[in-house]
């Protein structure tokens, strides 16, 4: 007996864009948590189709839900689809975000390169906030020398 999947999760789990994006224009919900897979973009990011996630998110599919117990960066991660993980972190995936037994996608990849993407990632935001702080620090600094 074959299962029946919504149609926007059949496109996504099988790399058809073109009937991803009707079924996206036509105003398919893109964020139905599906039994066996999670969202559409979870099964995307199951297979490595990467025009699909990027479709999906374009269309405000949530690059940090957590449907059957992970989100898509913690599939893509865990499948070794790298490609995927830099599309989930441009849109704003939270790379620090854990799964239902808490980790990190970083920490359930095999994947060499998907682990040097999520790590340097992490880096970027680290420094990001020290920089920012740097500045406040300085603003903070030079309007004390004027009281």
């Amino acid at each position: 007996m074959q299962v029946a999947f919504p149609p926007l999760h059949e496109a996504a789990l099988n790399g058809h864009l073109v009937c991803l994006n009707l079924l996206l224009n036509a105003g398919a919900r893109v964020d139905v948590c599906e039994n066996q897979f999670g969202t559409a973009l979870h099964t995307a990011c199951l297979k490595g189709f990467e025009d699909c996630v990027s479709s999906l998110l374009s269309f405000g599919a949530n690059p940090d839900v957590l449907c059957r117990h992970e989100t898509p960066l913690h599939i893509a991660a865990k499948s070794g689809f790298p490609e995927c993980l830099s599309v989930l972190i441009d849109y704003g995936a939270d790379i620090f975000r854990k799964n239902a037994n808490g980790l990190k996608a970083v920490d359930v990849t095999k994947d060499y390169q998907c682990k040097n993407i999520l790590k340097a990632a992490g880096l970027y935001f680290v420094l990001s906030i020290l920089m920012l702080s740097l500045v406040w620090y300085a603003i903070i600094k030079a309007n004390l020398k004027n009281i």
